[in-house]
């Protein structure tokens, strides 16, 4: 045997393949279970049967021993044959927690990794049992510069069982996506097979230390893994690394923990178990004594159950009649409600029908029309523009109304598509977007790039929708063109559903926060955004650019 080196140090002693610091010991003598039952809040009386007569909305029995265990407290499992067949505690547990601290000892963080109930693997002792791999990341708070590592019992209040905790490992990604092995350290890494080596990185801690232990499967080559064996319902022990060998981390980053484990957890005695509002039928409620590692013990209570209707409830001639009725009007009352849905539904798909027919109808008319004209307006003006006989003044003049008239057209033209309803989608308007803006960058003598999402990618925009967005679009890229003396311009789109990113940048003048041109058309931008219910935002310095983008969900 081989003492450890620091105060609260124990002796190994050697157990058929599994070496453990702490006994491995069972209750010896259990006493007999008493049951105490109560229907809606009121006790009664229990023998072997308990036959009860509805209505009532709960049944709760209390499950104890009639006198506690010479060794370790049990704990007590049960089941309702009739309801489930399943044996069920009332789930507790332990817990695995990183904890973070700053360069003044404070705590900037903590994550507590529960475990609860009984482990797939559990067999009745950790020697037999198989151990389940477990992997947990997260990321490092800021502030951290260290983290420490706590194997505790300290779950729910009166939890009692066994926690083993092997095979624990620590890796640090920091923020430069570097990966470093953080525990066991290179340069300080415990041997895991000597117990005084453990001890000098590791100590128990909390309100009953010595429940904390150390064991080993298999020989003297095998490593130990961290226990926490709780028979005492009033306390928790725990391990924890020492301050002085606490894990270095770094602000930004991620650590993944993995250890494998292995538990099995429950309450302390007594039992109490809730039913609400039992149908009718026949039951049995059955409890049973469990040691502290979750094995029946040979003691156990069971009654029978039996729930009755009252009399004038058995009668079939009442319930079917009730139940047609029932269905009945809740058929009729689903059908009315359906009808008036649908009946809503086809006027609004019809309103909807005649706005479109309508839009449609004046598109077509300002086109066939209105622009008729103004073409023909435009090819008289280059015309007589081009007359020789005319004077100079002659051919200024009809030189700006041909001009005039081109921009007339145009204006024109985006109206017909404003009101087109067959436009109503993202994909037109990024069509659109291509088209006008190489026209506003071309005469600027300003390259321009414009980058779309998917093609696939294609939800519906109304034509208001539309028509503030054109109009962001043309206002930024205007102000950029006039007032940032830049040589390039891009546009970014970005759309995930349901939302919509559109960044406007260009690489020109830039200007401070406070300066005039900081404020210019950036109002209008910003109220024809919020009209939209969306987000605005401008960044830009003197001699960077200016970089303004917004977003807005598409319904």
């Amino acid at each position: 045997m081989a003492l450890l080196r620091h105060p609260g140090a124990i002796f190994l002693a050697a157990v058929v393949g599994l070496a453990v610091v702490c006994p491995d010991g069972r209750a010896t003598e259990v006493s007999a279970l008493t049951t105490s039952a109560t229907v809606d809040g009121k006790p009664v009386a229990v023998g072997e049967e308990l036959r009860l007569t509805l209505p009532f909305r709960s049944l709760d029995f209390v499950v104890q021993p009639l006198k506690p265990a010479e060794t370790d407290p049990y704990r007590i499992s049960h089941r309702l044959v009739g309801l489930s067949d399943e044996w069920s505690e009332h789930p507790s547990g332990m817990s695995v927690t990183a904890r973070f601290f700053g360069a003044e000892r404070v705590v900037v963080g903590q994550k507590d990794f529960s475990i609860l109930g009984v482990s797939a693997g559990w067999k009745g002792t950790i020697a037999q049992s198989q151990f389940t791999h477990r992997k947990e990341t997260l990321p490092v708070p800021p502030g951290a510069v260290t983290m420490n590592i706590t194997i505790s019992s300290a779950g729910s209040p009166a939890s009692i069982g066994v926690l083993v905790v092997k095979n624990l490992t620590v890796d640090l990604n920091s923020p430069d996506h570097s990966l470093e092995r953080i525990y066991p350290p290179k340069m300080l890494a415990p041997d895991m097979t000597s117990s005084s080596s453990i001890a000098e990185m590791w100590m128990k801690n909390g309100t009953h230390p010595s429940m904390a232990c150390l064991v080993r499967e298999g020989g003297d080559a095998s490593p130990f893994g961290f226990c926490v064996k709780d028979t005492d319902p009033l306390s928790h022990a725990e391990w924890t690394l020492r301050t002085e060998y606490q894990l270095p981390v770094a602000s930004g980053g991620e650590v993944v923990m993995e250890w494998d484990e292995v538990y099995t957890i429950g309450d302390y005695a007594p039992a109490r178990v809730h039913f609400d509002r039992l149908p009718p039928g026949s039951y049995d409620f059955e409890a049973r004594a469990l040691d502290l590692y979750g094995m029946p013990l040979p003691v156990g209570q069971k009654i029978k159950i039996t729930v009755v209707r009252p009399i004038w409830q058995n009668a079939r001639l009442w319930g079917g009649s009730a139940g047609a009725l029932g269905a009945l009007a809740l058929g009729i009352a689903y059908w009315r409600v359906r009808k008036r849905a649908v009946r809503k539904e086809m006027e609004r798909l019809s309103r909807k029908h005649l706005m479109e027919s309508e839009r449609v109808r004046i598109a077509q008319n300002i086109h066939d029309d209105l622009g008729a004209r103004m073409t023909h307006l435009s090819l008289v003006s280059d015309k007589f523009g081009d007359d020789v006989k005319m004077s100079a003044e002659a051919k200024e003049g009809f030189s700006a109304v041909s001009g005039l008239t081109r921009e007339m057209v145009a204006a024109l033209h985006e109206a017909i598509w404003m009101v087109n309803p067959e436009n109503d989608d993202l994909r037109s308007f990024i069509d659109y977007l291509c088209e006008l803006i190489p026209q506003m960058c071309g005469p600027a003598g300003v390259r321009c790039w414009i980058q779309t999402p998917d093609d696939e990618l294609n939800p519906e925009l109304s034509s208001e929708v539309r028509h503030q967005l054109v109009m962001i679009v043309k206002e930024a890229v205007n102000n950029s063109l006039k007032h940032a003396r830049c040589k390039n311009l891009r546009i970014d789109l970005e759309y995930e559903a349901p939302r919509l990113k559109l960044e406007i940048s260009d690489n020109g003048v830039g200007f401070g926060p406070g300066s005039e041109t900081s404020g210019r058309g950036l109002k209008n931008l910003a109220s024809r955004v919020e009209k939209l219910k969306g987000a605005f935002a401008i960044s830009s310095e003197l001699g960077q650019g200016t970089r303004i983008s917004f977003s807005l969900d598409l319904k």
